[in-house]
């Protein structure tokens, strides 16, 4: 699986997060919204305290961009 999640154990610090994905999807930035079920189906390994998640599938991170450039 690729892609990043943001996942959240808290639906007030989930609802305050989603403005920003919103704004990102606005730009045309693929994000999924997940709900505790998707996100056990998804990453079953995740804390079952998680009620909620972002997932972007074709987001990606490097921890030194000078590596690929």
């Amino acid at each position: 699986m690729g892609g990043t999640i943001f996942a959240f154990d808290h639906h007030a610090a989930y609802g305050r997060a989603l403005p920003h994905f919103k704004r990102q999807e606005a730009v045309g930035i693929h994000v999924d919204y997940l709900d505790k079920e998707d996100v056990q189906a998804l990453e079953p390994g995740l804390a079952d305290s998680i009620i909620a998640a972002a997932y972007f599938p074709a987001s990606a991170h490097v921890s030194d961009p000078a590596d690929i450039t």
